[in-house]
C-alpha cells in the first residue's frame, strides 16, 4: 500500500478454478458482500489481504459478474441516456 493509504486501490479476487482477477476497489464495493468482507469490523483474512476467494463461483461467471460491477459504476446516476426505438417496416 502506498504511504497514507488505509486501503488498496485494487482488490485480488480468485474462482473456484483458480482464475484471480483485479479489480478496482470502488468497482468490487458494488456488491454488498464483497463490501462487507473488505471493509467490516473484525480482522477477516479478506480485508487484511486485500482479496476475496469465491469456492463457488467459476471463473467464467465471476468475470461477468466483474464486467457488470464496472457497467453499474459506470452507468449509475448518468442523466442522459439514449434510446433507440428498433421498428419493423
Amino acid at each position: 500500500m502506498a504511504e497514507g493509504q488505509e486501503h488498496p486501490e485494487y482488490v485480488k479476487l480468485i474462482s473456484c478454478d483458480g482464475k484471480e482477477f483485479f479489480c478496482e476497489r470502488k468497482a468490487a464495493m458494488i456488491s454488498g458482500t464483497i463490501k462487507n468482507m473488505l471493509t467490516g469490523p473484525g480482522q477477516f483474512t479478506e480485508k487484511q489481504m486485500g482479496e476475496v476467494s469465491f469456492p463457488e463461483i467459476s471463473g467464467d461467471v465471476l468475470e461477468k459478474v466483474l464486467e457488470y460491477f464496472h457497467y453499474k459504476l459506470r452507468y449509475t446516476n448518468v442523466r442522459c441516456v439514449a434510446i433507440f426505438l428498433f421498428i419493423d417496416t
